[in-house]
């Protein structure tokens, strides 16, 4: 299957990069419902409650993701930040010692995995469109 979005792009970030680039993913997700929420005048207690929140899930999710296929990928944003695969290498490292995996084979099997997420949604290309309508 040919990615329609060319090669391929990786980063291996520390997992507060891993944070920041999935607030980013989030805030692009949820930008309709966000703006909805600011005409209905939210409270700013609730607005905080609902940042602290998030920022709890994705604190404790960052100590467990390993990689992770970044689709949404908008037009009026900047490219380079977008159609990124992403490894948390501090966790990556934490599991290879943990069950002592051989790194080469570990590293290539999580590659393969996470280019298997990316293939689904650019090799097909109704797919990203779809997945986003559900969502």
């Amino acid at each position: 299957m040919k990615s329609l979005s060319g090669a391929a792009r990786a980063k291996v970030v520390d997992r507060s990069g891993w944070i920041r680039a999935n607030f980013s993913s989030l805030k692009r997700l949820l930008k309709p419902v966000l703006i909805e929420d600011s005409e209905l005048k939210m409270s700013s207690i609730s607005s905080r409650i609902t940042a602290l929140e998030i920022g709890a899930v994705l604190g404790w999710m960052s100590t467990r993701v390993l990689g992770q296929y970044d689709l949404l990928v908008l037009d009026n944003e900047d490219l380079n930040d977008q159609d990124l695969v992403y490894y948390v290498g501090p966790n990556i490292c934490a599991i290879e010692r943990r069950y002592a995996f051989d790194p080469d084979g570990f590293r290539l099997w999580l590659a393969i995995h996470e280019l298997t997420h990316r293939a689904q949604f650019t090799g097909v290309y109704w797919m990203r469109e779809h997945y986003l309508s559900l969502v």
